[in-house]
This record gives C-alpha cells, structure tokens and sequence, in this order.
C-alpha cells in the first residue's frame, strides 16, 4: 500500500473585501487554496486505484482555514476534492485526518469531510518502522513573532504564482530550522523512526542521527504541489508540477 500525505489544504479561505478587490481588478483569484490542481492529482488517484492500486490518503492538519467553517462555504472545487476523497474512500482507500490549529475540533472536522478524523496525532506503521503524523504546530515557538511574516508572504504568494524564492528568506529559515529541530528533539527518545509534519509550509526531508523529518509542504501555491509518499522502504518528497508530472524531490531508505 502507498501513502500519501497532503498538508495545510486551508480549504474555504478567502480574502478580504480591499484585497479582493485588488485581485479582482488584476484578474487574480479571491480563493487561495489550491484545490483546482489537487482535484487533479485525486482524480489520478482514482484512476490509478480503479487499475488496483491500494492507496491510504492522510490530511495532516489544516484541512478547513477557520473553526466552524461549514460545507457551503468551501468553493466548488474545493467541495468536488472532498467528494473524490471520498469515492477513494468508498472504494477501499483508507482516508483519514488529522487536526490542525486551524481546524475545529474532530466531530466538526468529521461533519464537513464526512470521513475518519483520528485527532491530533496519526502512527504509520511501514516495514517495522513507526512514523508519526501530526501537524506540528505544537513544535512552533514564538508564534506572534512570525504573524506578520506569514501575512505578508500570503499576500505575495498569490501576486507572484511563486513560492520557493520566499523560503530563502531568514524568517522562514530560521522557523523551519526551529520547527525541525523540535520535531527530532520529540522523537529523539522514542520508537518512531520519523516525524512528519505540516503547518509552516516549508516542504523539506532530512535524516539526522537515526532519525527522519518531513514536511509536507502546502497547497496553498499552484504549482509545483508538494507532499509526502510513503512506501514499504521509503520516504519520499514529492511534487505535482505544472506538466501534470510526478516528480520525487529527495528520498530516503526507512
């Protein structure tokens, strides 16, 4: 069975009344999510699963933007990812969530997906070597201190269509540096063989003293869409990009 982990979907964001107006102007989207090309990568999915192949589907946190967000607020595409999801679940995928700082709790989670939340944390289990999936707020320090970068990088996300530039600046290092290394610190001491998380957008993998660290990435960019596979011997990074290609970015032996 392969695994898949998407991160930070912030389905149902949109943004204000000034900024709207300013994209709708310049011909740019109100929504930030990323669900249209999503959409694509499940609906492969769905082809590849009604081939045979056997596929497990986590969301590590972040699903919804905000508590109480409901189903007729999300956009259409974002409605037509869940429904997929859903098929695939039907159909014999294992389909599962975790909570996320921006999600409600697990029973409204559950009431919009209308699929399994299993609370803040999930355990894979992958030949012999257990993995932990959450989504890794609990790991951030100094939260107020970094709002005003994630404001201003947000906004920029949708003018530019880029993202990866915006990661080489030292706000966003030193977080993702910070994050990481809490992440290995909590895991240090126990049997899982890794970590994988979400929640500061910055899709990275490494290995560090017997241990391994993933993020995720988001999907909050249109392209490349970044995201975690797991098999029964690895770890991989992974990007759908704008040819409609997967593409494994780093990988490492479980």
């Amino acid at each position: 069975m392969e695994t898949f982990v998407f991160s930070d979907l912030q389905f149902g964001w949109t943004w204000g009344p000034i900024t709207w107006t300013f994209f709708r102007l310049f011909g740019r989207s109100r929504f930030r999510s990323n669900a249209g090309v999503l959409l694509e990568v499940f609906r492969r999915f769905e082809q590849s699963q009604a081939a045979g192949r056997k596929l497990q589907i986590i969301l590590n946190g972040d699903t919804l933007d905000r508590p109480g967000m409901k189903w007729g607020n999300l956009h259409l595409d974002e409605q037509q990812c869940i429904q997929s999801l859903r098929r695939l679940a039907q159909n014999g995928a294992k389909v599962v969530a975790t909570i996320g700082n921006h999600d409600s709790d697990a029973a409204h989670l559950a009431e919009v997906l209308q699929l399994p939340v299993v609370g803040h944390e999930y355990v894979l289990e992958q030949s012999g070597q257990k993995i932990l999936l959450t989504h890794g707020d609990q790991f951030e320090h100094q939260k107020k201190q970094l709002v005003w970068v994630g404001d201003v990088a947000v906004f920029l996300f949708v003018i530019s269509d880029q993202v990866r530039w915006l990661f080489k600046l030292a706000p966003y290092k030193k977080h993702a540096r910070e994050m990481k290394a809490a992440a290995l610190n909590f895991i240090k001491n126990t049997p899982y063989r890794a970590v994988l998380i979400g929640h500061n957008h910055f899709a990275s993998l490494t290995e560090q003293d017997g241990k391994i660290f993933g993020n995720s990435g988001c999907v909050v960019q249109r392209y490349p869409l970044t995201f975690m596979r797991l098999d029964e011997k690895t770890i991989s990074l992974m990007e759908y990009n704008q040819e409609e290609h997967f593409k494994i970015i780093k990988e490492i032996t479980l």
